[in-house]
């Protein structure tokens, strides 16, 4: 009799145990899934603010190559009208393998942090007549508005 009284007890104490070790473990399982919606919504948040970065950069670097090269674009526009003008004159224009060798012997070039910066040297009769390209953009006195931008 006193066995079985032991030998219930001893059961009811692994009973009591086992029901313990569940409700710990499904609790345990209730806030892993919770922790894990919470880390996936995080995560999910934190890519789509990357992607929103990552596509305005985009863009921004687009309006910025736009600008430079309607910039550029109207630079040329000026070219030919000087070439015209020459032409109109009488005088022949300077041609473009001219051009590129005063590039290359003039042209100095230096590279910091990703950027090339171009200067021509001093030495250069064409120094005091070089535009800057900031002059051909919206808003200068060469230009007070630009109907494609």
């Amino acid at each position: 009799m006193l066995w079985d009284v032991l030998n219930f007890a001893a059961t009811l104490g692994i009973a009591y145990y086992a029901y313990d070790n569940y409700v710990a473990k499904v609790k345990l399982e209730k806030v892993i899934k919770q922790t894990t919606a919470i880390n996936t919504k995080a995560m999910q948040q934190q890519q789509q603010l990357f992607a929103n970065a990552r596509q305005k950069h985009l863009q921004d670097m687009m309006k910025v190559a736009r600008a430079l090269h309607r910039a550029t674009f109207k630079m040329g526009v000026h070219i030919a009208m000087l070439r015209k003008q020459l032409i109109d004159a009488g005088v022949e224009p300077v041609e473009a393998d001219k051009a590129l060798e005063e590039y290359r012997q003039s042209v100095q070039a230096k590279s910091a942090n990703g950027v090339e910066y171009l200067w021509l040297d001093s030495s250069s009769p064409y120094k005091s007549l070089m535009p800057h390209v900031r002059d051909y953009r919206a808003g200068t006195a060469l230009e007070k508005e630009d109907p494609t931008e």
